[in-house]
Parts: structure tokens; sequence; C-alpha cells
């Protein structure tokens, strides 16, 4: 047996009471057609009834009528009236005019009523009405003929019961009909939702590393969206965890060199003989410490960064001014360019000269992640120009007709080649020039790059759907044609 899971109602559940509210609806609203349809016919029969038994009546009346001084007999009623009586009268005029015709409102008395008691009213005009008499309602035919009048009268009464009580009769049949569809439907709805209770078997029969797509060629056409779904959800968690599963590799790799360096140095230590060695072994300790702590920074930095990183909505709506932030990531390098004898500077951008909009600098990424970019492009510039080269940082605002802000660090290093500037973003991958510039006397600190600097920069930049450019800083140049990195950030601080 299926546990019950926690949870909303059921879909069976949901749709049972509409299904049984929609069923009673139709039954009500079956006997009420039945009543109307019912009432329309019996308009039509007992109208024609009525006209029938009036001209009748006139027809005997002219041929047995025998004129008389005496007044006329009317029968006595005790009994109660029937469903469908039909109550007759006859009316003669006491005062003819000439023509026979009896005009609008002639003298008449009654001749012959089928019930005395009910007063029914002289009517001096052939055709079917509808009176209220002694507080009923009445179906009225009149017929005139040469010397009188013909009605023929009905209770409105008596088809309305007559009516209802077909609707009645209908009513029972109709409900256990429905309750015979309602049934069926029930039983259609479990066979259709067995499908679900299906794919839940599946899942819950799958162990934590099976992320394979779920089959829906059998599927009901409704299905297929969520199963579809499900498929497209495995796949990213899927390609989710072999991503943190090479990050993992490949940063279990990454400190292995480092900390087998760092146990070699600290024998070092040990071993020295005096104290200038110990002290020039202890220092290339403690760079060797650094070394291994920036790449823990960097992994750590990586691994808030990256694109399967949980991303704060109030981070992603938030609104930075690049130039405030880029100075201030230019003066926290000074130092550090300054020891390296590089130049590091803020130079202005041309494109300040022109009429800017409205919040010419401001990107949309919060100062955090933005501040990280530049910390790892300055950073990275510096680790591969050489002493007495050059570092720029610019920002170009957003001016009229120009859309998106534009950051640009240039440095004087040796570059990447065209064929390696897409593999330059993945995770520990160092191109050929900047394995060189290690070996050909660049600043120190390029030795002790980890090839994530980039990688940190491209998945900032996507989390800001922000895109990055390479390009050479000084074209034509063949030693040292340098780096250029472009960053472009769309419209989005207006």
């Amino acid at each position: 047996m299926t546990p019950r899971l926690a949870g909303g109602r059921s879909i069976e559940s949901r749709l049972q009471r509409p299904m049984a509210l929609a069923l009673v609806v139709g039954a009500l609203l079956v006997s009420l057609v039945a009543y109307w349809v019912t009432l329309e016919e019996m308009h039509e029969v007992f109208d024609s009834d009525l006209q029938n038994v009036a001209e009748a009546m006139a027809a005997h009346h002219v041929a047995n009528y025998q004129p008389t001084d005496a007044p006329p007999v009317l029968p006595v009623r005790t009994d109660g009236p029937q469903d469908t009586e039909i109550v007759t009268l006859t009316w003669l005029r006491v005062s003819p005019s000439a023509g026979g015709s009896l005009g609008l409102a002639p003298t008449a008395q009654r001749h012959y009523a089928s019930d005395p008691r009910v007063k029914l009213p002289y009517v001096a005009q052939t055709g079917l009405q509808r009176m209220q008499v002694q507080d009923e309602g009445w179906y009225i035919y009149t017929h005139v003929f040469e010397g009188g009048v013909a009605q023929a009268a009905q209770r409105v009464a008596a088809r309305q019961q007559m009516a209802i009580e077909t609707g009645a009769q209908v009513l029972p049949i109709t409900l256990a009909l429905f309750m015979v569809v309602a049934l069926l439907l029930r039983s259609a709805l479990r066979r259709g939702l067995a499908t679900v209770n299906d794919t839940a078997h599946e899942l819950a029969q799958r162990s934590g590393a099976s992320l394979a797509p779920l089959p829906h060629e059998q599927a009901p056409q409704e299905l297929v969206p969520l199963v579809d779904a499900l498929n497209k959800l495995m796949t990213q968690v899927g390609q989710t965890l072999e991503a943190q599963r090479r990050f993992t590799a490949d940063a279990a790799h990454e400190l292995r060199t480092p900390i087998t360096a760092l146990r070699l140095q600290a024998q070092l230590v040990q071993r020295s003989p005096d104290e200038p060695q110990r002290a020039a072994a202890m220092a290339d300790l403690l760079s060797g410490i650094d070394r291994a702590q920036r790449l823990v920074e960097q992994l750590l930095q990586m691994a808030r960064t990256g694109p399967d990183a949980p991303l704060d909505q109030s981070h992603a709506a938030a609104q930075t001014d690049l130039q405030a932030l880029a100075a201030q990531a230019v003066q926290a390098f000074e130092w550090q360019a300054r020891h390296a004898q590089i130049d590091l500077g803020l130079t202005p951008s041309a494109a300040a000269q022109a009429p800017l909009q409205a919040g010419a600098y401001l990107i949309q990424g919060d100062a955090e992640n933005t501040r990280l970019l530049l910390h790892n492009l300055i950073d990275n510039a510096l680790r591969y120009t050489p002493a007495g080269g050059r570092v720029d940082v610019c920002v170009h605002p957003r001016v009229l007709g120009v859309s998106g802000v534009q950051l640009q660090v240039s440095d004087d290093g040796p570059g990447i080649d065209v064929q390696e500037r897409t593999r330059v973003f993945d995770r520990f991958y160092r191109g050929r020039a900047a394995l060189a510039a290690t070996n050909a006397g660049a600043a120190s600190v390029a030795s002790s790059g980890s090839g994530l600097g980039l990688s940190i920069v491209a998945a900032v930049a996507q989390r800001q759907g922000a895109l990055i450019h390479l390009a050479p800083a000084k074209p034509g140049a063949h030693e040292r044609p340098g780096l250029q990195v472009t960053v472009q950030w769309p419209i989005g601080g207006d």
C-alpha cells in the first residue's frame, strides 16, 4: 500500500467535488428543462382543448336551445375541483342588437355553468386570455356566436402542478443516471492518474545518484510537460554535480602541490645549519604560505561566484557606481604595484567629455561581487606585468546614444594568444605566455598564479549579465603585446 504523503489535497479529491456539484446541478437543470418543456407542451395542448370545448358548447347551444321565459337552472357542486377540470359557461343576450353582433359590452345573463362556484367574467371577444378570478389564475377561451357567448376555462395552477409532477418524476431518474456517470468518471480518473503513481514509484525506487531521464512515451499528454520539466531538472542537477566533482578534483590537485612545497620548505627550516640559511628558508616558507592562502581564497571565491552558487535577489537588483569602486580598487593595489615597480593608475575616459546620461557610471550588480571582479583583473594584470611596466584601469561611462558601461584593464604583460582566449576562463588554466613570463623575469608574484583569476571574473560577469572581451593592449607588438580586458554591462542603472 502506498503511504499517504503530507501535502495538499489530492488531484482526485480536487476533481471529485466539482464533478459531483456539476452532476447535481446538471440533474436540477434537466428537471427544470423537463418542467419548462412540459409546461409549454401543456399550454399548446390545453389551449387547443379549451378552444375546441368552447366551440363545441356554442354548436350544442345553437342546435338544442329552445327559448323560454323560465330562469336558467344551474347545477349545484359540492365536490372538489379536479386537476385537469375544464369549466364551461354559456351566456345569452337579453336584448341582442341588429345583425347578431353583441357589441363590446352587451347585456347578457349566464345561461349555463358547469361549476357555478367559479365566477368567470363575461368576455365579449373571441380569443384566449389569462385572468385572475377569485385570487386564482385562469386561462379562458371565449367563442362568440349569434345570440351568445361560450367559454371554456382552466386553472393555471393545474397546468403548473402537472408540469411539476413531471419534473419531479424525471429528477430521481436523472440523479440515478448521473450517479452512474460519476462512478464511471471516478474509475476513469483513477486509471488516468495511475501514470502519476507509476512515475512517483519509479522515482522512489531510484538511488540518489541515478539521474537518468524519465520515459514519457506512455505518459498522458497532460503529464508530458511535467515529465519533461523533471528530466530538465535532473539534467541540470547532473551538470551541477559533475561541475562540483570536477571542481573538487581540480582543487585537490592544485592544493597538493603547494602543500608538498610547504612541507619541504618546513624541513629546510629545520635542517638549516646557521641563522642566515634559516632566515632564507623561513622567507621561502612564508612566501609558500602566502601562495597557498591566496589559492584557498580564490577557491572560496570561485565557490561563491560560480554559476551554480545561490543568487541573492537583493544583490541581483542592486546598483553600483563602477567608477567609485574602480578608484578604491586601484588604491587597494597601490602598495603592491609600487613594490613590483609597476605604474598602476586610473585613467580618465574620453567619453566623460560627452553628454552623459543619468547614472552614467551605475551598473546592475552588487558592490561585493563587482569589487571581486576588479580585484582579480588588477591582480592578474600586476602578476604578469614585468617591472617597469604599466597597468591602466579605465571606466567608460554611459553616454547619450551608447548602451552600457565599460571597464577596461590594460597591462604590459605577455598577452594571451588568440587560440587560448576562450580557454583562459577555465579553472586552473594558465596560458603558455603566462607560464613563459614566470621564467622570463616578470614580476615575482606571477609564479604564484593559480589560473583562477579570470575564471572568477567570468563567473561574476555571467551573474551580472556582462560581456568580456580580450584583445592585445598594443596591437602589432611581438614581445610584449600586453592584454586589454574589456567588461561591458548592459543598461540597468537608469
